[in-house]
């Protein structure tokens, strides 16, 4: 009986030795989702014959999901992410014009509510510490730098039928938050990202107006790490 107690403490303390070991470094699986808040986007649309237009374009609350492959090495980590974001088009507002863009009713001033979305596919390379406090809290920060396909779907409204299209562009990002360790395994978490790209540019639907635009996301993030 003895033997089998010592056998089942000493097989105890094998599992919390590798279990330690493991979460110290290795490979793991994260994902994350939340609301993602797109910031005010100011554009100038250009067309050599018929001027130029001003415009703000101003955005509902959307929704971000992320999913990452990666490997820790006692704090520092280094990971692949794939990003999705999407946020529906609230209002456009012309603020000024040069010329006349009436084939897209850039001519007339004033904020006109707005039907369509833009949305973000992002592929990042992230870097990430986490900061041992000596309990199952863990502090993290960090960022990334990838590419990012930022999409127009069917941007419309009653006066303005502006664009379908989409650009390639650089994207960075940075965060901070905060992990639980459940077990030596499995981390939940709950931080914010900054998620920006350079201005994409677009053309719009009637093929001879280009213009560009910004993308500037908050986003609150509720994620899960499984490592292995």
């Amino acid at each position: 009986m003895h033997k089998r107690i010592l056998g089942l403490l000493s097989a105890a303390a094998f599992i919390g030795v590798a279990a330690g070991a493991q979460a110290a470094g290795g490979w793991y699986v994260s994902g994350g989702v939340g609301p993602a808040f797109l910031q005010d986007s100011s554009s100038t649309a250009t067309d050599p014959s018929l001027g130029t237009a001003d415009f703000d374009t101003e955005f509902d609350p959307g929704f971000g999901v992320h999913g990452a492959v990666g490997h820790s090495w006692d704090g520092f980590r280094l990971e692949g992410e794939v990003s999705y974001r999407k946020n529906d088009v609230d209002t456009l507002t012309v603020t000024s014009t040069t010329g006349a863009i009436s084939s897209l009713n850039l001519d007339t001033l004033g904020s006109f509510d707005a039907d369509g979305d833009v949305s973000a596919l992002g592929f990042m390379a992230n870097a990430w510490y986490d900061f041992d406090t000596g309990s199952p809290w863990k502090p993290f920060i960090g960022g990334g730098v990838g590419t990012a396909r930022i999409s127009l779907n069917d941007i419309s409204s009653s006066t303005i039928s502006l664009a379908d299209d989409e650009d390639q562009v650089f994207a960075y990002q940075a965060g901070a938050g905060i992990g639980y360790e459940l077990t030596p395994t499995v981390i939940v978490s709950l931080g914010y990202r900054f998620f920006g790209t350079s201005d994409p540019e677009f053309t719009a639907v009637n093929g001879t107006t280009t213009f560009d635009g910004e993308y500037r996301s908050h986003n609150v993030e509720v994620g899960v790490r499984f490592l292995f």
